[in-house]
């Protein structure tokens, strides 16, 4: 949660804020990733973290809509 502050403290990208210059796609990600909980955090939710999965389709499966 501190690169979602740092970036907005400092204007920047939080992919720009890491210094991840060089792979195009893991900064979409990262920044995907901060968007996500940004959107979360201002409609009053609290972001919840998985640190463990099976594998993929298990991950992806909780951002399927119904």
């Amino acid at each position: 949660m501190w690169l979602v502050g740092m970036s907005k403290l400092y204007k920047q990208r939080p992919s720009e804020f890491m210094g991840i210059t060089d792979d195009e796609y893991t900064a979409y990600c990262l920044d995907q990733a901060c968007a996500h909980i940004i959107a979360q955090r201002e409609n009053e939710k609290e972001p919840q973290f998985k640190s463990e999965y099976q594998s993929f389709r298990e991950m992806y499966s909780q951002y399927q809509q119904e």
